[in-house]
C-alpha cells in the first residue's frame, strides 16, 4: 500500500516537472501571478521567509481556513515531519522530526515543542485545546531552538501570531458555518480606532458539534463532541511613533462528553460504535492575559511581553475502556488540575544602520508556573464485577478497590538569558553565533493514598547552556544555501511514584543537531523550492517508563537516540489559474544505546495471570513475574514518527465574467504508519498509515466584500487512526482515537 502511494506522488511529480522548467506566458499581456513574500518572526526579528536559515512553515489564515484548520491537531501532517497525536482523550502531543513529548502522564514534564501566542510561552501539553481564533499567520519551526527560544523547544517551535489592533482603520469579519453533526461555527471580529492613539481589537468564536461516535453501554450518549467558547480582546496605546502598548485578555471554555477512545479488544464492529459503562467527561477554562510594550529607536528596539496564565481542568473517565469485555475493570471519577503561570520577557533587536555590519539579538526570560494535581482511580482488583468507590481517608487499603490517589503541587522556576548575532560578511556571505544560559528548578510535593506513606518532597536542578552557529550563502539573489548546528536542552523534573527501577527525577534531554538545506525562488517568483537534510544526535530521551514494583513507575531516559532526514517544500504557480502546495518529510530514528525498560501491558499481563490464581499484589511472587517482562529496547524507532508523509494541495481560479471568482480546492494528505510507543508492543503500538482527500470551493462575487464556501472534509470517509494509546498506569488498556468522519460543511462570510 506504501509503495502503491509513494509510485502516485512520484508519478504526479514527474508530470509537473515539465512545468516548472517551462516558462508560462501570459497570452493576453497581462502580468503573470507569483508568489508573495512572507515575512516571519521565527527568531524575533521580521525577515523574509526565504531569508531564514532554517526550517520553518508558514500558515496564514486564508490558507487555514482553506484547509479547514480549526485547532492545533489539524495541523498534522501539513508541515513536514510534523504530527500532532491526540493523546489520553484531551491532551496533545506535537512531534516535529521525531522529538515530542513522551512523558506525557507527568504534570510537570515539559513537551518537546514549545509554543507560543503573540510571543507568550504556553507550557501546558492541554492548552492546545483551544480554538484558533482571529489568526494572522501560525509559523512552525523544525529543529532545536537553542538560542532565542530555549528550554523546551529540542523539537521546534509553533508560533501563533493573532491580528494586532490598527489605529487608522475601522474594519471586521465574520463567518457562519453550518454542517452535518449538527456543527455550528460562528466566528467575529472587530478593529475599532478610538482616536490617534488608541484603538481595539475584539473576537470570538462558538464552534459545536454532536459526537461522532456512539456509546452503547450508555443509552443516548455520544462522544467526540464540542462544545468551545474563544474570545479575544486587544487594546493597542500608542502615543508616538516609537511607542507603543498592548494589552491582550483571551479565554477558551469547553465542557464536553469524553474522547471517543475505542479498547482495540472492543467486539463492536463498527469504528465509530463502542462500549464503555462509565460515563466521562471534560471541562477546561483557559485565560491569558499579557502586556506587550515596544520602544523603537533608530539602533534598536526594546521589546517587553510580561503574561499571567490561568488553566483549570477537570475530568472523569472510563480507563478500561470497556463494559466489562476487559477486566480488570477501572474507572477515574476525579481528575484535576491547575496551571497558574507567569511569564516575563524582554529582548533588545538590532535596527537600522549599525557600527558594524552586525545584526543582534539579546533578552532575557523568565518562567513560574505553579501546579495543583488531583488524581483519583478505581479498579475492580478483586474482579467480582463491582467496584467499591467509598474513601477512608485513614485506612485508605481497607478498599481492596482503590486504585490508586496522589495530590501534587509541582512549581518550574527557570529564568534564561540569550544573544545571537549575525555578521554581514559580504552582500552574499553570513555567519551566525548564538547562546543562551538557563537555570531551572522543579519541585513537588507529593501525597499518595491520603498520606499513607507520608508525603514526599522532590527538587531537580539544572544548568545548561545552549546555543547554534550557521553559515548561510547567497548563491544568486533568489538562491540561498546554508548549514547550522544548533544544541537545545529540555529540562528534567520529578516523579509522581519511583521504584527499584525508575527513579525519583529524570535528567535533562539533550540534541546536538546538524542541517544544510536550500532556499529557492525561480522564474520571477513563481515557483519556490526549499529543501532540508538533517542529523540528529539525541541524549537521555525523556519516556514514560514502568517499575516491578506495582502501582510504580515514571518518567524515565534513554541515553542515546539518533534522527536522520530530508524534507522539502514547494509552492509553483503551473499556470496562471492553477498553484500547487506541497511538501514532503522522510525521516529515520533509532535507539542507540542499551537501555532496559518495561512496557506496563507486558508487566500487567504478567501480574494478572498470578492475581487470578490468589496470589497478592505485593507478593514476591508478582515482582518476579513483572521483572521478567523487562526487555532491551536497542535498535527500537522513536515514537510517534512515520517514515514518509506528504501533503498536497491544488488551487484552482476560474474567473466568470459578472459572476466572480470560483477557487476549487483538493488537498491530499499522506501518513505512514508508526509506532505509537518506544516499545515496539507488536499486539499494542501499532498505528497504520492513512490517506486523507478535503475539498473545498469558494465563490467570490465579483464587486462584493462576501463569500460562500462549499466544504467536505474527509471525503472517502476514512475512518483512520489519528492515535493509539496505551495508559501507563492502571490497567493498561490501549485504545484507538480516529480522526473526524466525512463532514459537509457551507460557510458563509463577509467582510467590512
Amino acid at each position: 500500500m506504501k509503495a502503491l502511494h509513494i509510485r502516485r506522488i512520484l508519478l504526479g511529480g514527474a508530470a509537473v516537472l515539465p512545468l516548472l522548467v517551462s516558462p508560462v506566458v501570459a497570452q493576453d499581456g497581462r502580468p503573470l501571478r507569483s508568489i508573495d513574500e512572507i515575512i516571519v518572526s521565527a527568531e524575533k526579528r521580521d525577515v523574509n521567509l526565504q531569508k531564514v536559515p532554517s526550517s520553518v512553515s508558514v500558515f496564514t489564515s486564508e490558507a487555514l481556513d482553506s484547509q479547514s484548520v480549526i485547532n492545533a491537531v489539524d495541523l498534522s501532517g501539513l508541515a513536514p515531519g510534523l504530527t500532532i497525536s491526540k493523546n489520553e482523550g484531551f491532551r496533545r502531543v506535537v512531534v516535529i522530526r521525531g522529538l515530542g513529548l513522551e512523558a506525557n502522564q507527568n504534570d510537570i514534564a515539559n513537551p518537546s515543542v514549545s509554543s507560543h501566542i503573540d510571543g507568550v510561552f504556553t507550557p501546558s501539553d492541554i492548552s492546545l485545546n483551544s480554538d484558533f481564533l482571529d489568526i494572522e499567520r501560525i509559523e512552525i519551526l523544525r529543529g532545536p531552538q537553542g538560542t532565542v527560544f530555549g528550554q523546551n523547544s529540542t523539537g521546534g517551535a509553533i508560533n501563533v501570531v493573532t491580528k494586532q489592533p490598527k489605529l487608522d482603520e475601522f474594519e471586521g469579519q465574520a463567518d457562519v458555518s453550518l454542517g452535518t453533526f449538527d456543527l455550528v461555527r460562528v466566528r467575529a471580529a472587530v478593529n475599532v480606532p478610538i482616536n490617534s492613539q488608541f484603538a481595539a481589537r475584539a473576537a470570538f468564536s462558538y464552534f459545536k458539534h454532536d459526537g461522532f461516535t456512539k456509546n452503547l453501554a450508555i443509552p443516548g450518549v455520544r462522544l467526540d463532541e464540542e462544545d468551545n467558547f474563544s474570545g479575544r480582546i486587544q487594546l493597542l496605546w500608542q502615543p508616538s511613533p516609537q511607542f507603543s502598548a498592548t494589552l491582550r485578555a483571551q479565554f477558551f471554555t469547553t465542557d464536553v462528553n469524553d474522547r471517543a477512545q475505542k479498547n482495540i479488544l472492543d467486539p463492536t464492529p463498527d469504528p465509530r460504535k463502542l462500549r464503555q459503562d462509565f460515563p466521562g467527561g471534560f471541562e477546561f477554562d483557559s485565560k491569558i492575559y499579557s502586556a506587550e510594550l515596544k520602544y523603537e529607536m533608530p539602533w534598536a528596539t526594546i521589546k517587553s511581553i510580561t503574561s499571567y496564565q490561568d488553566e483549570e481542568e477537570n475530568q472523569s473517565r472510563d480507563t478500561d475502556r470497556s463494559d466489562g469485555f476487559f477486566a480488570p475493570a477501572d474507572i477515574v471519577p476525579d481528575r484535576g488540575r491547575t496551571i497558574e503561570t507567569i511569564t516575563q520577557e524582554i529582548n533588545i533587536v538590532s535596527a537600522g544602520e549599525q557600527i558594524l555590519p552586525v545584526d543582534w539579538i539579546v533578552g532575557f526570560f523568565y518562567l513560574d508556573t505553579e501546579t495543583n494535581v488531583r488524581f483519583l482511580e478505581f479498579a475492580d482488583f478483586n474482579f467480582d464485577g463491582v467496584i467499591d468507590t467509598t474513601i477512608d481517608t485513614v485506612d485508605p487499603f481497607s478498599n481492596p478497590d482503590l486504585g490508586f490517589q496522589t495530590s501534587s503541587t509541582p512549581t518550574r522556576k527557570s529564568w534564561s538569558v540569550y544573544a545571537q548575532a549575525t555578521w554581514n560578511v559580504t552582500d552574499y556571505l553570513r555567519l551566525t553565533g548564538g547562546v543562551r544560559y538557563t537555570d531551572d528548578e522543579v519541585k513537588s510535593q507529593v501525597t499518595n493514598f491520603f498520606g499513607a506513606f507520608g508525603s514526599t518532597p522532590l527538587r531537580a536542578d539544572t544548568t545548561k547552556t545552549t546555543g547554534k552557529v550557521s553559515v548561510e550563502w547567497d548563491i544568486a539573489e533568489d538562491n540561498m544555501i546554508y548549514a547550522s548546528w544548533t544544541r537545545g536542552f529540555k529540562p528534567g523534573g520529578t516523579n509522581l511514584t519511583s521504584g527499584a527501577f525508575v527513579p525519583p527525577t529524570y535528567g535533562d534531554e539533550t540534541i546536538d543537531a546538524y542541517e544544510v538545506g536550500l532556499k529557492n525562488r525561480f522564474m520571477d517568483d513563481r515557483v519556490q523550492i526549499n529543501l532540508a537534510a538533517f542529523f540528529y544526535d539525541y541524549e537521555n530521551f525523556q519516556f514514560q517508563n514502568t517499575d516491578p514494583l506495582p502501582f510504580s513507575g515514571g518518567v524515565d531516559n534513554i541515553p542515546k537516540s539518533e534522527v536522520y532526514g530530508v524534507e522539502g517544500e514547494l509552492t509553483a504557480f503551473l499556470t496562471d489559474n492553477l498553484r500547487l502546495d506541497a511538501n514532503f518529510a522522510y525521516l529515520k530514528t533509532e535507539v542507540t544505546s542499551s537501555f532496559l525498560v518495561l512496557d506496563s501491558v507486558a508487566g500487567n499481563n504478567a501480574q494478572n495471570v498470578l492475581l487470578g490464581m490468589g496470589f497478592d499484589l505485593f507478593s514476591p511472587e508478582v515482582f518476579a513475574a513483572r521483572s521478567a517482562a523487562i526487555t532491551d529496547i536497542k535498535g527500537a524507532d522513536l515514537p510517534k514518527t512515520p517514515e514518509f508523509a506528504t501533503n498536497i494541495n491544488l488551487y484552482y481560479d476560474i474567473d466568470v465574467q459578472s459572476i466572480g471568482v470560483m477557487t476549487a480546492h483538493v488537498q491530499y494528505t499522506y501518513r505512514d504508519s508508526f509506532n505509537y510507543r518506544v516499545f515496539d508492543n507488536a499486539a499494542t503500538d501499532q498505528v497504520g498509515s492513512y490517506d486523507l482527500w478535503n475539498f473545498d470551493l469558494r465563490w467570490q462575487p465579483e464587486n462584493q466584500d462576501w463569500t460562500l464556501d462549499f466544504i467536505v472534509t474527509n471525503i472517502e470517509d476514512d475512518n483512520a487512526v489519528n492515535s493509539r494509546f496505551t495508559d501507563v498506569f492502571g490497567v493498561g488498556s490501549t485504545s484507538d482515537e480516529l480522526v473526524a468522519p466525512r463532514q459537509f460543511i457551507i460557510r458563509a462570510g463577509f467582510r467590512f
